[in-house]
């Protein structure tokens, strides 16, 4: 079974996903064996490295509400994070361009550590309050999802390395009119958008292992987060 994942480092739903649909793999005994590809897909591609800003005040311009609704949404996805024991820590997050983060990703997927990888630099970015666009950051953290210090700087250190891929991943998801994150496509047959509850993923899944692999996207459950 391959399913691939489009998702953004700094898209709360995309952790609460991918969490939900870890649950769902322990569930059904699928832990490992599994082929997850994750695809990036960037939410704010210009904004620089790190404004200063919070992720309330910048969720308030994005999306024209006021302080107090970007708060209160906040507040209602922390809870949902916190029932499946992620801890979102919104007052220090920090808001920042996620695209070398992806290219680390994309290298890491070359050597089967991208899952690992991915994990940890969620969990800097929501639980830690770390700067992921910051390089020296991004190398510890790597070397923690088993990576060498030394190759992930030669990927890092140059602006081209992965871009093509990331870029072709952000092609592919236009191609398949993905405008929100996160994006679950199990065996290029079933969708599941959105951070989906673990059961809505074993009911997914379940239904793709009786069937064979098929081109194309037709079946989708409902409620887009983002």
């Amino acid at each position: 079974m391959k399913i691939e994942v489009w998702f953004d480092y700094v898209c709360p739903f995309c952790y609460l996903g991918k969490r939900h649909l870890d649950i769902a793999l322990k569930e059904l005994n699928l832990t490992g064996s599994v082929d997850i590809e994750f695809k990036s897909y960037l939410l704010n591609p210009d904004i620089p490295p790190y404004s200063g800003k919070g992720i309330a005040e910048h969720l308030s311009e994005k999306y024209d509400l006021s302080p107090e609704e970007a708060m209160n949404n906040l507040t209602d996805v922390k809870e949902r994070a916190r029932r499946v024991e992620l801890f979102y820590d919104f007052d220090n997050m920090k808001l920042t361009n996620t695209l070398d983060a992806h290219r680390l990703t994309r290298y890491a997927r070359t050597l089967g550590k991208d899952h690992e990888l991915a994990e940890k630099i969620f969990q800097l970015y929501f639980e830690k309050g770390g700067l992921i666009s910051d390089i020296p950051s991004l190398l510890k953290t790597a070397e923690a999802a088993g990576l060498s210090r030394n190759k992930a700087s030669e990927v890092l250190m140059n602006p081209d390395a992965y871009k093509e891929e990331v870029e072709r991943d952000v092609a592919l998801g236009e191609e398949h009119n993905i405008n929100s994150v996160p994006y679950f496509l199990i065996n290029n047959e079933h969708v599941v958008p959105g951070s989906e509850s673990p059961e809505t993923f074993v009911i997914m899944l379940k239904k793709a292992l009786k069937e064979p692999e098929k081109p194309g996207l037709k079946e989708a459950v409902k409620d887009h987060d983002r």
